[in-house]
């Protein structure tokens, strides 16, 4: 059974971890090298939860298609315009894979939004998710298997997503 470990700034990310979960609250942004904790967090063979909230650029949208599983106030403001950002942190593949290629210039959107087109929950409290997921030892595994998948290609990529989601 492995623990929550929370994230406060990009550069808290961990370099790996084998159980447990991650948990990132998210309110417009975090401080540190956002490039370098994306791709950390893509790497972990651990869930990566997630909640946001407030006003934030593209990073939000990256945050949400490295997670697991994604939370969203409502009221959250994405600017999606700035697609250079999500070339510099080197998710162009993943974003086009998730079929979010219509949001990256959709201008700025909510999280009623972004839920409306699957790619958050509304109101889910993400730290209890977060701990349900570190406890259950066959998350770490479930998740180095869509990891796995997510890089082969976009249907088998959905096809773990779905499975994914049965089992939250």
């Amino acid at each position: 059974m492995g623990s929550v470990t929370q994230v406060q700034n990009w550069d808290e990310v961990p370099r790996s971890l084998r159980e447990g979960a991650v948990l990132l609250e998210i309110n417009g942004e975090l401080q540190g090298d956002a490039g370098r904790g994306l791709a950390r967090l893509a790497a972990l063979e651990v869930p990566v939860v997630s909640a946001l909230s407030g006003e934030g650029d593209a990073t939000l949208l990256a945050v949400a298609l490295v997670s697991a599983y994604c939370t969203a106030s409502p009221s959250l403001r994405v600017d999606c315009n700035s697609v250079r950002l999500l070339l510099e942190l080197g998710l162009p593949w993943r974003t086009l894979q998730r079929g979010c290629q219509s949001l990256l210039f959709a201008g700025r959107l909510t999280g009623e939004q972004l839920a409306a087109r699957g790619f958050v929950q509304l109101s889910t409290d993400a730290r209890e998710v977060a701990e349900r997921l570190a406890s259950d030892s066959a998350s770490a595994l479930l998740v180095r298997s869509l990891r796995s998948a997510a890089r082969s290609d976009a249907a088998q990529a959905a096809a773990y997503d779905r499975e994914l989601l049965k089992l939250l």
